[in-house]
């Protein structure tokens, strides 16, 4: 698939095809990547800052919330390969 974009008033056709999506295994393990990161970081963030360690336990709330987004589809079903 090629991709369109502008160069000033010119519309370009992109000869890159455009990349996959990584797969949800792949987004997964990035999301507990950043999770593991987040947790060892957490507690310079809270000593640096209260507010700057809530903010990290909120991002660390939102890497959940994510990771049970893509483990459950809308009709509640565990999605295939977990």
């Amino acid at each position: 698939m090629r991709e369109l974009y502008w160069i000033g008033p010119v519309s370009v056709l992109s000869a890159m095809p455009t990349p996959p999506l990584p797969t949800r295994e792949v987004l997964d393990e990035d999301l507990q990547i950043i999770r593991a990161t987040l947790l060892v970081l957490h507690d310079d963030f809270y000593k640096l800052s209260a507010d700057a360690g809530a903010a990290v336990r909120r991002a660390l709330d939102s890497i959940e919330e994510a990771r049970s987004a893509m483990a459950f589809g809308a009709n509640g079903s565990r999605a295939s390969g977990d």
